[in-house]
């Protein structure tokens, strides 16, 4: 059985010591910063939809989407 695929630690990192790239996120999902806090703590799928990942690909000059997400196995 395949886990969910969701933000490398370090990429959910980044984005909550960057007040810039944790507003853009914010922003472009609609959601106000303390739901964003959430979906962060528990490394939500919702934050690797395409918008997300190109603004963090943007935000943080990586190339390729495998370069931000991973493969949470499932318990």
């Amino acid at each position: 059985m395949m886990g969910e695929i969701v933000l490398k630690e370090d990429i959910i990192k980044a984005i909550r010591s960057d007040a810039s790239l944790f507003a853009k996120v914010a922003t472009h999902l609609g959601y106000k910063p303390t739901y964003l806090t959430d979906l962060l703590r528990n490394n939500s799928p919702k934050l690797t939809q395409a918008g997300v990942l190109k603004i963090l690909r943007e935000h943080l000059n990586i190339a390729q989407d495998s370069e931000l997400l991973e493969e949470m196995q499932a318990a």
